[in-house]
């Protein structure tokens, strides 16, 4: 037969408190937040630098524009700075939930000076992050022959918010 109206009631009311408990204790997801991440190395002072291969685990939530097939990372996300010359660069994004990640090389014909190299621009859940919250999980400095240089490696060297996105066919910012 059913629940008495009482009951039904109180049953009801209870259902709707613990729906309302519920949704308060959700967090409250922030806007997506676009970063612009440095990469530089460090070390390696006295030998000719001509190539970078980093891994780098980044926060999770984050997402790196890319080609979802590959993982290729998109060309406006990975741009080498203007104080590297004759380099090519290439990404590749690892999607995953807790743990992304972010491969990149660079080889490049004239030296490399330690200091930044490039920079990658990726969106994250919230609001910037510290460079503490990127780990470089691995890097190798090549010297010309392609050998490591064993006292340079690959470091975040700064977090900040991307500058806007600029329209397809625009010409790239100034300064980089």
């Amino acid at each position: 037969m059913g629940r008495p109206p009482a009951r039904r009631a109180l049953a009801l009311a209870l259902a709707a408190a613990a729906a309302a408990a519920g949704l308060l204790a959700c967090p409250v997801r922030a806007a997506p937040t676009r970063v612009e991440v440095t990469l530089a190395i460090k070390g390696g002072a006295g030998t000719p630098l001509h190539g970078i291969d980093a891994q780098v685990a980044l926060p999770a939530g984050a997402v790196v524009a890319s080609e979802p097939a590959t993982g290729r990372v998109a060309p406006q996300a990975l741009v080498l700075l203007l104080a590297v010359r004759n380099a090519v660069v290439e990404g590749r994004f690892t999607p995953h939930a807790k743990t992304p990640s972010l491969r990149v090389l660079v080889a490049s014909l004239t030296p490399l000076a330690p200091g930044p190299v490039l920079t990658f621009t990726m969106t994250i859940p919230g609001g910037v992050p510290t460079p503490s919250a990127f780990e470089v999980a691995r890097s190798l400095v090549a010297a010309e022959s392609g050998a490591p240089v064993g006292n340079a490696v690959v470091v975040v060297t700064s977090v900040r918010p991307a500058p806007p996105e600029q329209p397809p066919g625009a010409p790239p910012a100034a300064g980089r």
